[in-house]
């Protein structure tokens, strides 16, 4: 069995991410080569596509949204994420996979079947042949009393009418995609158009796959990490990288698993990451990610509010910087100064960032904002940026 020293660990995840030798390429080919990115309202997928491809501008991710090359669809774990278009059928296979014994039981509790959905689809389908449609304007749009209002019960499930699943529904099947309003990719305001895409039912070559992705953009990663990732229980995700080839290896008395390696040489170049950047995100923490040194920096976490121990952090609202696979500092934006701050830790002190402010600068003032999420705010990342000039590393 292969052992994987931390320093080899981490190459292989900065290769696996690309962050080891961006690509100038088509903004698909990235997500392609590095993993779906979440799409969470905020500036993330920009920052995210730039590190890892120098050609991936803000028009240039404007402009594949608008061919239909890359768009927004739910995936693993139910959530939104930016994907190439060759991937779309396989997102929604697994989408609808996770989730249909769920759906199933919330339409049985407030007594709807697919007949019923289906003509609501149609409607939906006529509606929209002319023009993307928004969930709101389909609700006024179509005939009256063919959407059904599910009263107390729907909202107790969360459905209040007939509209929201038939809307699902139809997504599911591939005959619906949600675009995003204006096409950015900072807010998850979305309209409804037309598709014709071949989906079908989830098979189990379908989660072999995944898998397959999986270790490509994740690098060495246990089963416990891809299981979470992906929604699939351990059972599922056992069989998965079994019949996707996966070896096994060892990294720190942990059993990972490894797929094809690309080589990877050191490159000390500074990288500058997003929120919840797929680095650290694919896998169930960044204790390896970070100098045991300053595994107890405290830093905020997504979802609680909290804060988080560095070594311990999967979903970071701090954006990071990157040496060679290993979290080396924290950066963030302040609307009051209009101030990129920057916290490098002693290790890396007086480390070149490269060209990374002035490019993530220009970022954040072309788009208008730095938020991490739909409902961030300007005085919560001054909060966060206040933080970052008081940390104190050991």
């Amino acid at each position: 069995m292969l052992d994987l020293s931390v320093t080899d660990a981490r190459a292989r995840w900065s290769a696996a991410q690309g962050l080891d030798r961006p690509v100038a390429e088509t903004v698909a080919a990235t997500l392609e080569r590095t993993g779906w990115v979440r799409t969470l309202g905020g500036i993330a997928a920009y920052i995210a596509l730039s590190a890892r491809n120098p050609g991936a501008t803000i028009d240039a991710i404007h402009a594949a949204v608008a061919a239909g090359e890359i768009g927004v669809s739910p995936a693993v774990r139910g959530c939104i994420f930016l994907v190439p278009r060759s991937h779309e059928a396989l997102c929604l296979r697994v989408a609808h996979h996770l989730s249909a014994k769920r759906i199933a039981r919330e339409h049985d509790k407030v007594g709807i079947d697919d007949a019923e959905l289906d003509r609501v689809g149609e409607a939906i389908l006529s509606a929209v042949q002319e023009q993307p449609l928004s969930t709101a304007q389909l609700r006024k749009g179509l005939p009256d009393g063919l959407v059904r209002s599910l009263g107390d019960i729907g909202k107790k499930v969360g459905l209040t009418s007939t509209l929201p699943p038939a809307l699902r529904r139809l997504e599911f099947h591939g005959r619906l995609r949600r675009t995003p309003v204006d096409g950015r990719l900072d807010h998850e305001r979305y309209a409804w158009a037309p598709d014709q895409l071949e989906v079908g039912p989830a098979s189990d070559d379908d989660l072999t796959e995944l898998a397959s992705l999986y270790l490509r953009w994740a690098g060495p990663s246990t089963r416990k990490e891809f299981a979470a990732w992906s929604g699939l229980n351990q059972t599922q995700a056992k069989r998965a990288l079994a019949a996707c080839g996966a070896e096994p290896a060892a990294l720190d008395g942990d059993e990972v698993f490894v797929g094809p390696a690309r080589a990877s040489e050191a490159s000390g170049t500074v990288r500058w990451l997003p929120a919840m950047d797929n680095l650290y995100a694919l896998r169930a923490n960044a204790r390896h990610l970070v100098d045991p040194a300053y595994a107890e920096v405290e830093v905020s976490n997504f979802g609680s509010g909290g804060r988080a121990k560095l070594a311990t952090m999967s979903q970071p609202i701090e954006r990071t910087l990157v040496r060679d696979g290993e979290v080396i500092g924290l950066w963030g934006w302040d609307p009051t100064t209009r101030e990129v701050v920057t916290t490098l830790s002693p290790k890396a002190a007086g480390a070149a960032t490269g060209d990374g402010e002035a490019r993530v600068r220009s970022l954040i003032e072309t788009i208008g904002h730095a938020k991490v999420f739909s409902i961030d705010s300007d005085a919560k990342l001054t909060k966060r940026a206040q933080r970052l000039r008081d940390l104190r590393w050991p």
